[in-house]
Order: C-alpha cells, then structure tokens, then sequence
C-alpha cells in the first residue's frame, strides 16, 4: 500500500510539473511569423529561412492576386507578424498604404527592390508583375529577402545567408537546364490568355502572345486578329489559368482546331512548377 500510493503521488507531482512547464514550452516553440503575398514565395521564403519562421500566404489558391482583398483574419493576423514581402501584384497597390498605416510594427519588404526593370510603358501600360516565373529574377528576389530576414533577426544570418546560397544554386541549375532545353527550339511563339510567362519568355528567347490586353478581354475585332497572328505562327495549343475566364481562349482553340491546357503560375514550388511550364510549353512547340 505504501508503495502504491507513493507511486500515485509520484505520479501526480510529475504531471503538475509537466503542466506548469507547459506554457514555457509553447512559448519557446513559438516561430516569428511572416507574410508573403502569394503561393509562389512561399516556396522562397521556406527555403532561405527553413523552419525559423511560419509564413502565411495572403492570395488563397483559385482566387486571383488581381481582385484579391485580404480577409479580416489575415488583417488581425498581420498585429502579430515581423515582416509582409510583397512581389508587386495588383492588389497590393490598394491595400499597402493600409496595411502600412494599421501595423506601423510590420516590416513591407518590396522584394522587386533588387531588379533592374525596363522603364514603364509610355502608353500607360502596366507592368507586367509576374517576376516569380523567371529563375533569374527570382534569384534576385532571395537575395532581398535574405537581406531583410537577416536584419530583422542578425543572429540567424548564418542560417539565411545559407539557405539562399542552396536556393540559388538550384535556380541557377534550372536556369541552364532551360536555356539547354529551349536552344533548339525552331517555333518559339506560343499563346496564352493572361501574360504571365512575359519575363519567362523573355530568358528563354520566346515569344508571348497573350491574347488579354491589361485586364481587358478582347473585343470581335482584337478576337478576329488574335486568331489570325495563332494561325500565322501555327500555334495549336493556347494556355490558360484556372483564375481567369476561359471563354476567349476556348473560341480561339475552336477557330484554329486546337485546344486549351492549363497552367499553374501560382503553385506553390516554384522550382518544380516552373519546370512543369517549360515541359508544357516543349510539347507545344513539337
């Protein structure tokens, strides 16, 4: 008897300890959280910072960063973050200033600080955003957010200066291994409805139809041109994404007998989706 109930009260004072210690527990356990605008970055923050911080993704999957309004649990979610690294999608450009002005404690990282951009369109245009598709430009992208991660949390430095050297090494890889893989190609036209493969195509020597013009679905008359410039560079495939319509597309594909295939800019591994986008476009060009 006095050994069971020795063992008993043993057993409680152990599980009160193990409770009081709990809380410290959950506290040191508690990684500093970042924003990133979409999926894509993700992949790049996680691979500089390994599991150092918790990022949380603003653009949900299917929804599109164009029209895209943060939810009322992200906004009091950003209370508690360190840093939000933007990329320049649309609908930053609305909601920065805010963001800006309710969490005067949230580092905004602009991480298109570290490109060399052409001017902007003299028309008017905007600037193609879609910086994440290119391994060069991302690339570039680390590198600022390193920099900033490395400010916010010098102690870590070591950790982030290492995670983006290997980060880098593997787009440089994919890099060449796309320059290799488009070298031969002889048509080096493909069509899309939304331009987002401007600076892909751009790295590769390729060339980008798109056939929607800053936001805007084509009217007949632009319809009617853009199946006349598919059929001139004798494209049968047009490429689309599951947030936009895909109506203008599909009457493209019927005029020249082609058809739509899907694309994926905003998964979230970037290395491997881009790699998927370069198979895609490969068949395409045969």
């Amino acid at each position: 008897m006095v050994v069971r109930f020795f063992l008993t009260r043993r057993a409680a004072l152990l599980g009160l300890g193990a409770l009081a210690l709990a809380p410290v527990c959950a506290r040191a356990q508690v990684r500093p959280t970042v924003f990133v605008s979409i999926r894509p970055q993700k992949s790049f923050v996680d691979r500089i910072a390994g599991d150092f911080v918790q990022v949380e993704v603003m653009v949900p999957p299917g929804a599109s960063p164009a029209t895209y309004e943060p939810s009322p649990r992200q906004m009091l979610a950003l209370a508690d973050a360190v840093a939000w690294f933007r990329i320049g999608v649309p609908f930053e450009k609305t909601w920065a200033p805010r963001i800006a002005a309710n969490h005067p404690q949230l580092e905004i990282v602009d991480t298109r600080q570290s490109i060399a951009f052409p001017p902007a369109p003299a028309n008017g245009g905007k600037r193609n955003p879609h910086i994440w598709l290119s391994p060069r430009l991302v690339q570039r992208q680390s590198e600022s957010i390193r920099d900033a991660l490395s400010n916010l949390f010098p102690e870590q430095a070591q950790q982030f200066a290492a995670g983006q050297a290997a980060f880098a090494a593997d787009l440089a890889a994919l890099d060449a291994e796309l320059t290799s893989r488009f070298a031969g190609v002889q048509n080096r036209r493909f069509m899309i409805y939304h331009p987002a493969l401007y600076y892909f195509a751009q790295d590769y020597e390729l060339e980008q139809i798109a056939i929607e013009a800053d936001g805007q679905e084509p009217g007949p008359a632009s319809l009617a041109r853009i199946i006349e410039a598919a059929r001139a560079a004798d494209i049968h495939v047009i490429f689309v994404q599951q947030e936009f319509s895909q109506s203008a597309a599909q009457a493209v594909a019927r005029e020249i007998d082609g058809e739509v295939v899907t694309l994926a800019p905003l998964a979230e591994n970037m290395l491997e989706n881009t790699r998927d986008i370069a198979d895609a476009l490969l068949r395409a060009m045969k």
